[in-house]
């Protein structure tokens, strides 16, 4: 079986790389800046057709085509006032689109994007269009109806007539429901937010069957810690994971005696932890996958790299045959055909942005179905190496760097990128920022910093209080290994970030402005007191440091350096309108910024104009400060 799998794979990668070089590909920020051509990729329950999105120039497609007759056509699925950003297959034949229509910008205004569903046959014909509906679950035994909630309760409703019918029982103002393998809804976290941002308060529900009472679980308060403030609140237990074949026990992650995040079986008659499913000895399990049975699957976690184990003898076949094709790359299945013998597998690794293949277990048999950023030059794209530091004070912070192809190890120009969040982590694979930046010749160093997620409650609580302080401190200590290490130029070193990312590139260089020659900040958060008047996080809140003390709009006589800055106006996680008025107070102290502000845009740069217009200003302006 493997030598049958490697073989073919080697001869379709051969065909990829030659098809690549005979078109027009480059490193141009059009190339980079483009968003990805596929996504959402599912094939038919009986495995004879796909369904997924594709861009073009822009606009999002819905696309169908046959795999049993290739020389078919694909059938391309616009909607005229929005784009799609999600697709399902209802039965083998007929399909369920979703989609947003296009976003306002009214001055800085935020006008909520309208969303709707169309059902459709395979084909496109027939629609049926639906707004607002909250989507809780496709039916899969019943492909005419889906199972959506609303203000009333919970409903199956007939995508093609219109038919709705009420389901018994159920509190359904939550925030998350979970159905079983019956499709019905058996749990739900009910959300209320209290006055800070924050700070909020969650009940969990289960119940044992439709015909069961609902029972509580737990009720805990979440915010990012206790603030400055002493506050007693109550540490969420456990998270919710799937039902097992036994009512009175379902699946739970909670920390193990490590610290570090694991899969448990919890009983909810004697409220008991039975036994620990699955685990890692040092980093957290990050997401959990169960077959149709209700028996675990799968489960994911981070190491240096994304990290996929299967469980029980089909699915170490599974990771056979991807060691065996795919090695020292990341394999992630998109989706199976019913019987679970044809797969459509996504492929990845920093220089592979993704390559979809369809893996049929019948022959024995991998092809090569698409890819990615078709005009990109993948030759030219940069390995990741993971890599560790020590902080000031002894901790160890992991990262990774990438160097530009067939460079030396002679200092070179850098950028420090730190990522967003701060509840997040940066992890190896492709990523479109940096290996632009790589293919301009410039080292990139991304770290981990204290805060981050994916290594432990410990390492994230160490965040606590820090968000201005030792955080910034990880950033800036990574600058110093990459002079140390010789990798970097320390005339030359320029500090790029997004959201919390953006705040660091900014606050980073007031800290320690002697490390940066020019700072580039996407979305920052510039002013903490505005910012988060309303919330209460610990990352923030600290006896030993002020929130003005920390923020880039109370030290602008501090910012000595050229600064870069970007913006959507539809942002919803950083206020833009505090965003102008730090811009103007810098150019009003005659500072050295430019911002460039995207009508319609929001936090996450999705749209492809606006992409490629940050890439190409970024470049201008590293150019300039950085090379001249």
């Amino acid at each position: 079986m493997g030598d049958t799998v490697k073989y073919v794979v080697i001869i379709l990668i051969f065909f990829y790389a030659a098809n690549v070089r005979a078109q027009e590909v480059s490193v141009s920020a059009e190339a980079f800046g483009v968003l990805p051509e596929i996504s959402n990729i599912k094939i038919s329950p009986k495995g004879d057709k796909l369904l997924y999105l594709q861009n073009v120039d822009g606009k999002i497609f819905a696309v169908t085509r046959s795999l049993s007759d290739l020389s078919e056509q694909p059938t391309g699925i616009p909607f005229d006032d929005g784009n799609f950003f999600g697709a399902n297959w209802l039965s083998n034949d007929t399909v369920l689109v979703f989609g947003r229509k296009a976003e306002l910008s009214k001055g800085g205004t935020f006008v909520q994007a309208e969303s709707f569903m169309v059902a459709m046959d395979w084909k496109g014909n027939n629609r049926k269009v639906w707004y607002y509906p909250y989507l809780v679950s496709i039916l899969e035994d019943d492909p005419q109806r889906i199972l959506i909630r609303g203000s009333g309760g919970a409903y199956k409703l007939n995508v093609f007539t219109g038919e709705e019918e009420k389901l018994p029982g159920g509190r359904l103002y939550y925030s998350r429901v979970t159905v079983d393998k019956d499709d019905q809804i058996r749990f739900g976290l009910r959300r209320e937010q209290g006055f800070a941002r924050a700070d909020n308060r969650f009940t969990a529900y289960y119940r044992k069957s439709v015909e069961d009472e609902w029972i509580e679980l737990y009720r805990y308060e979440r915010t990012y810690g206790l603030g400055k403030k002493a506050r007693k609140v109550k540490v969420q237990p456990y998270d919710f994971q799937g039902f097992t074949p036994d009512p009175d026990i379902i699946y739970v992650s909670k920390k193990a005696e490590n610290g570090r995040v694991a899969l448990y079986t919890f009983n909810v008659v004697t409220e008991e932890f039975i036994e620990k499913v699955a685990s890692n000895d040092h980093y957290d399990l990050t997401a959990f996958e169960f077959d149709d049975n209700d028996v675990l699957e799968k489960y994911y976690y981070y190491d240096e790299r994304p990290r996929r184990v299967w469980v029980g003898e089909n699915g170490q076949k599974m990771m056979r045959i991807f060691q065996s094709a795919f090695p020292n790359q990341t394999v992630r299945v998109q989706s199976s055909s019913a019987d679970k013998k044809r797969h459509i597998l996504k492929v990845t690794a920093p220089t592979d942005p993704g390559t979809f293949y369809l893996l049929d277990l019948n022959n024995n048999k991998i092809d090569m179905l698409t890819y990615n950023y078709k005009s990109l030059d993948v030759e030219k794209l940069s390995e990741m190496t993971p890599i560790s530091y020590s902080a000031r004070d002894g901790l160890l912070i992991n990262g990774y760097l990438s160097l530009p192809k067939g460079a030396d190890n002679k200092p070179l120009p850098t950028i420090i990128m730190p990522h967003g969040g701060p509840l997040a982590r940066d992890n190896w694979g492709f990523d479109y920022w940096v290996q632009f930046l790589t293919t301009r010749g410039y080292a990139v160093l991304q770290m981990n910093y204290r805060g981050s997620t994916g290594y432990g409650q410990e390492f994230m609580e160490k965040g606590y209080h820090e968000w201005g302080r030792k955080m910034l401190e990880d950033i800036n200590d990574g600058t110093k290994w990459m002079i140390e290490q010789g990798y970097a130029d320390p005339e030359n070193i320029c500090i790029v970030g997004a959201s919390y990312g953006g705040y660091a590139a900014l606050q980073g260089a007031i800290k320690d402005p002697a490390l940066y020659k020019c700072s580039v900040a996407f979305a920052p958060v510039t002013n903490l007191r505005k910012e988060f008047q309303f919330t209460i996080t610990t990352y923030m809140e600290s006896q030993e440091w002020s929130k003005k003390e920390a923020s880039p709009s109370d030290n602008v006589d501090k910012l000595n350096l050229p600064i870069l800055m970007f913006q959507g106006d539809l942002d919803e996680n950083v206020d833009v309108d505090i965003t102008r008025r730090f811009y103007k107070k810098m150019r009003n102290r005659g500072k050295d910024i430019t911002y460039f502000e995207f009508e319609g845009e929001d936090h996450y740069l999705k749209n492809q104009k606006y992409r490629i217009k940050m890439l190409s200003e970024m470049e201008k302006f590293l150019e300039k400060h950085l090379k001249d």
